[in-house]
This record gives C-alpha cells, sequence and structure tokens, in this order.
C-alpha cells in the first residue's frame, strides 16, 4: 500500500516537473507579450496625462497682446 502511494506521488511529480520543462519556453514567450502589452498600455496612458496636463497649463497662460510684445 505504501510503495503504491509513493509511486503515485511520484508519477504526479514527474508529471508536473516534465510539463514544467516542455513549456518553459512558451511561458517565457507568453511573459515576453504581456510585459510589451503592458509597456504599450503605460506608455499611451502617461502620453495622454501629460497631453491633458499640458493642455490645461497652457489654456491658463493669458494670451500676449501686442503692448507685452
Amino acid at each position: 500500500m505504501t510503495s503504491v502511494i509513493i509511486e503515485l506521488c511520484s508519477g504526479m511529480a514527474a508529471t508536473l516537473t516534465g510539463l514544467y520543462i516542455a513549456h518553459r519556453k512558451q511561458r517565457d514567450i507568453d511573459r515576453a507579450k504581456r510585459a510589451q502589452y503592458w509597456r504599450e498600455q503605460v506608455s499611451t496612458v502617461v502620453v495622454a496625462f501629460i497631453r491633458s496636463h499640458l493642455q490645461l497649463f497652457l489654456e491658463r497662460i493669458p494670451p500676449k497682446s501686442h503692448a507685452d510684445a
């Protein structure tokens, strides 16, 4: 009975280890894709944030009159 439990646990461990090793390359590819996606999203949000705040800043600056120039 004990040997059956040990064999089952060994078989499960071997299967999980084999799957981990076999799919390592695909995991790395997927991780790189997710990182690229998040970099694009963050850069898009940052650009939108900067543009909106720059627009608010520029709207607060009074226009130059000809007497000021």
